[in-house]
């Protein structure tokens, strides 16, 4: 089984998510202990992810390593994606 070669990598961030991961208390939801920040690699093809653009490369070119962050508590042992932390402070 031959692994296809990574055409390059791609990691999104909204501005809710770097206020989060800049300024907010990292606190577990469900015990309010703290949490630490956890990168996370997966290899997924470009077709996958959205909003992919990258100068002279098809949408469907090949594998893609997308990089994106969860934070883990150590007490409760449970992982929260970052984007979800970030959403909890609205409405």
């Amino acid at each position: 089984m031959s692994q296809e070669k990574i055409i390059g990598t791609h990691m999104t961030m909204s501005m809710s998510e770097m206020f989060y991961m800049l300024f907010r208390k990292k606190e577990c939801p469900e015990c309010g202990a703290k949490m630490k920040k956890l990168k996370m690699k997966k290899i997924v093809h470009s077709s996958e992810i959205h909003n992919w653009n990258r100068r002279g490369v098809a949408n469907n070119a090949g594998n893609v390593r997308l990089t994106y962050y969860e934070f883990g508590c150590a007490s409760c042992s449970k992982r929260f994606p970052l984007s979800y932390l970030a959403g909890r402070g609205k409405g």
